[in-house]
């Protein structure tokens, strides 16, 4: 019996280790890109390289405490040591291992024997606000799990050395991201609710959570960021919680089948392991993470999709955490070793079969952004650029129109030659440490702060043409009146210092978009000359200001 029991756990073992080493190797051999990384990588170069003349002239550092401002400081400190393909490696590895491990952490506080569900955070961990490049939110996942694995040891005893370094923990989550700091504070609260009545168990958790909830408060006194809140409809929000649409499809709908496959494996364990282990057994942390579960799936239904352009996409950050908090409370509830071990070997091949679906998208996009970054030896260093979108070049699985790979592969290019891309999204917004000091880069071009992300852009180039012609960028800012067009003089070029304009526009995806792209170089060949094109698609165009 003894030697049957310690075989059954050595393939549940392996089940889990073997899939995540094969996916450390993948993500080192092959870091796929994202749409964000870039933008963070700029931002790591710009705090790296602070005492460099460029960065220095263009960026002001703000320590304040943010909540991204770990995971930043981290990219900065990696970009140092190593470079930006170490960093950004670093930073992916980090975020897709971190929460499969941080799972198993918290699930072998509910039962040790359920750790081999942790196998469930591999899929989850590479979803599709991992590929978008939300590096800060992968790691707080894993933070936030740490924190809900050590609340369940600490509790209900709460002694004070365990509880201080829970408050530690937590503190760094916040500093991490806020979603998941959010998500850790409502599982201690579904500990405290479902734990003894006593004055320690609540005052000590209340205490772990005030340094975050100090910072929080100093943070919202302190920001201007964000717009009025909007929603989308909760019945979609629901079918993609319940399918794993919204935390897993990312490329394509091959995804959401495979998707559907882990939940229904999960809803059959769960089946299962209900009619093995009777409720009243489940113990007071099974029943923490059913309410936590609960609590969180009715957040994702009612929090709204965004708070303007600069905090967006909170329903699908919190859509993680119902699937987290109820693989903890499955896992007061084992079933038995064959069931067991039938449904993680269901889960590893799930999994290999995301990675196998994918590899075509990846590819396509690494060719786009190997590509894209081929532009840089048209690029001096130290100068400043800009990109024109007029293609979206995303996947087709649904997801929302700004998931485009080279959306900011333009701040990847300017941290590799060492540069400055006005596009540079963080740079704009204050939960972010690196930032444009004033006059605004951005803003000079673009008002609103949201016509350069669009495409085709909306935004005025810092060009001066001939007497009588008019041109501006955009399908509705054509012919804009009241411009002083002109020959630019060396001192217009000084005030406005955009050596570099690139335009994306591939031949094969532009079509649509043709008349403003006619007119966007229009405009520029009155100061800038076409100095060479990226092959074999003509992804890029360089654009390089005369004089």
């Amino acid at each position: 019996m003894t030697r049957t029991a310690g075989r059954e756990r050595s393939i549940l073992a392996a089940l889990f280790w073997v899939p995540l080493a094969l996916a450390a190797v993948w993500i080192v051999a092959w870091p796929p890109h994202s749409v964000d990384g870039p933008a963070h990588l700029l931002g790591a170069r710009a705090i790296a390289d602070h005492s460099d003349a460029t960065y220095g002239a263009y960026y002001e550092i703000d320590w304040f405490p943010t909540p991204n401002l770990a995971g930043t400081r981290l990219l900065a400190l990696a970009v140092s040591l190593g470079g930006l393909r170490f960093a950004g490696t670093m930073m992916m590895l980090l975020a897709a291992l971190g929460t499969p491990l941080a799972l198993r952490y918290a699930l072998r506080a509910v039962r040790p024997e359920s750790a081999w569900l942790a196998i469930t955070g591999l899929p989850l961990a590479f979803g599709y606000l991992y590929f978008y490049g939300f590096w800060n939110y992968c790691l707080a996942i894993a933070l936030a799990l740490v924190c809900v694995g050590l609340a369940l040891r600490v509790a209900p005893s709460w002694s004070p050395r365990p509880t201080a370094a829970l408050a530690v923990l937590l503190t760094l989550t916040w500093l991490t991201h806020l979603v998941p700091f959010v998500a850790a504070v409502l599982f201690l609260c579904a500990v405290v609710v479902t734990g003894p009545r006593t004055r320690r168990s609540w005052l000590a958790p209340a205490a772990t959570v005030l340094p975050g909830a100090a910072l929080s408060l100093a943070y919202l006194l302190r920001t201007d960021s964000g717009d009025g809140p909007t929603w989308t409809n909760p019945i979609g929000r629901a079918l993609g919680l319940v399918s794993l649409h919204t935390t897993i499809t990312t490329y394509s709908r091959w995804e959401d089948v495979i998707a559907v496959v882990i939940a229904a494996v999960l809803v059959a364990v769960a089946l299962r392991a209900h009619r093995a282990v009777p409720a009243t057994d489940t113990g007071s942390a099974g029943r923490a993470a059913g309410l936590a579960a609960a609590a969180a799936a009715v957040l994702v239904l009612i929090t709204p999709t965004n708070f303007g352009i600069d905090f967006g996409l909170i329903d699908e950050r919190l859509a993680v955490f119902p699937v987290l908090f109820g693989l903890l409370w499955l896992a007061a509830r084992p079933p038995e070793p064959r069931v067991a071990i039938a449904a993680a070997t269901a889960l590893a091949v799930a999994t290999g079969a995301l990675a196998v679906v994918r590899v075509s998208d990846l590819q396509d996009y690494d060719d786009l952004a190997e590509e894209y970054l081929s532009a840089g030896k048209y690029i001096d260093e130290g100068s400043v650029l800009v990109a024109l979108r007029f293609a979206t070049l995303g996947p087709d699985a649904g997801r929302n129109s700004s998931w485009d790979p080279t959306r900011h592969l333009s701040s990847e290019l300017a941290a590799e030659r060492y540069s400055i891309d006005v596009g540079h999204y963080e740079a704009v917004l204050d939960y972010f440490p690196a930032r444009f000091r004033e006059p605004n880069l951005r803003r000079a071009i673009d008002a609103t702060l949201t016509g350069l992300g669009q495409v085709p852009p909306e935004a005025r180039l810092p060009v001066r043409c001939e007497p009588g012609t008019e041109f501006s960028v955009g399908p509705t800012a054509r012919r804009l009146a009241g411009l002083d067009f002109m020959v630019p003089s060396e001192e217009y070029i000084a005030a406005h210092p955009i050596r570099y304009v690139l335009v994306i526009a591939p031949p094969d995806a532009a079509g649509m978009w043709e008349g403003e792209l006619a007119e966007t170089r229009a405009t520029l060949s009155c100061a800038y000359d076409r100095i060479g094109a990226t092959s074999p698609r003509g992804l890029v165009e360089v654009w390089r200001v005369r004089g």
